[in-house]
């Protein structure tokens, strides 16, 4: 275990923050910050819990770009209502818990890398959201593998075609999940 890192949330003044030193940390937890554009942790590599909410200015990921995740990496985006993409997250590799939900204006998981595990997933309630992960980004051998949890749920995304979800869930031969109610229009 790493140490625990201090909650960064109500910096309302803050557009960024300079972190950049830090490579390994525990749970970081960022939110409520009003104007933050840049999540300023360049060189985050691991930590053991990431929850990134309620920052109302935040775009994208920019500033997680090292981050690998890991076996055990509790990995949480919600409330975010000006995020409109994952792009940012260039080294993400591997997560245990996955969770994006409730960001208004996300319309796309593309800017996530190659994933060589991925664990319980749960993307819901993005009312914008059309695509999800780049498939030539998945590998489905290693990303549910026997020793791993896998579950893909992915529900009440309005804008989201239930058949993309069904080909993603069908592609990682997922062994559970929830993957209704993605009422977009399929192209």
């Amino acid at each position: 275990d790493h140490p625990v890192f201090p909650k960064l949330h109500q910096y309302s003044s803050l557009p960024h923050f300079d972190l950049s030193s830090l490579n390994i940390a525990g749970d970081i937890e960022i939110s409520n910050n009003y104007q933050l554009l840049n999540l300023g942790l360049d060189s985050l590599v691991e930590a053991d819990e990431l929850k990134l909410y309620n920052n109302s200015a935040l775009t994208d990921m920019s500033g997680l770009g090292s981050l690998e995740g890991g076996t055990n990496f509790w990995f949480e985006i919600y409330n975010n209502s000006e995020l409109m993409t994952l792009d940012g997250l260039h080294s993400l590799n591997e997560t245990y818990i996955f969770k994006v939900y409730n960001n208004a204006n996300l319309v796309s998981l593309d800017g996530l890398p190659t994933y060589s595990q991925l664990g319980y997933t749960e993307i819901h309630d993005n009312d914008q959201l059309v695509s999800l992960f780049d498939s030539s980004n998945l590998s489905p051998a290693s990303v549910c593998s026997s020793n791993i949890i896998c579950s893909v749920n992915v529900y009440d995304n309005m804008a989201l075609c239930q058949d993309l979800v069904d080909s993603l869930y069908a592609m990682l031969n997922a062994p559970s999940g929830t993957i209704t109610a993605n009422d977009g229009v399929c192209n």
